[in-house]
């Protein structure tokens, strides 16, 4: 069996100035992240990976800008699926705006961004 527990005073973060992230649990193929933007207009470059993620808008709302260049604004409780290799690119809208992210398989590099050894 595989089990782990975490606890969010215990969970690296890694911040710079438009935004914080931290992980909240990972295991074998699973990885769950958040997101906390601090202001309107911070930007997540397009894209892509090969990794399926959906991400949950927790509060406030971000506009989801796709390869193809259709735009879509996401609020707060609502979500979205990105395929693998899908190109994405995500602009907030509102001050304190926090997603989670899950991305499936585990993503390695936010695992070592965050100084967590597997």
């Amino acid at each position: 069996m595989y089990s782990k527990g975490f606890h969010l005073n215990q969970q690296p973060v890694n911040e710079s100035k438009e935004f914080s992230s931290r992980i909240l649990s990972y295991g074998p193929g699973l990885l769950v992240m958040e997101w906390h933007f601090f202001k309107k207009g911070a930007v997540t470059p397009m894209h892509s990976h090969y990794h399926e993620q959906i991400t949950y808008v927790v509060k406030g709302s971000t506009e989801v800008e796709l390869a193809d260049g259709s735009k879509e604004v996401y609020k707060a409780g609502e979500s979205i699926y990105f395929a693998p290799n899908e190109g994405h690119a995500l602009v907030t809208m509102e001050d304190d705006t926090v997603c989670i992210d899950s991305f499936n398989p585990v993503r390695l590099d936010h695992l070592e961004r965050h100084k967590i050894k597997e």
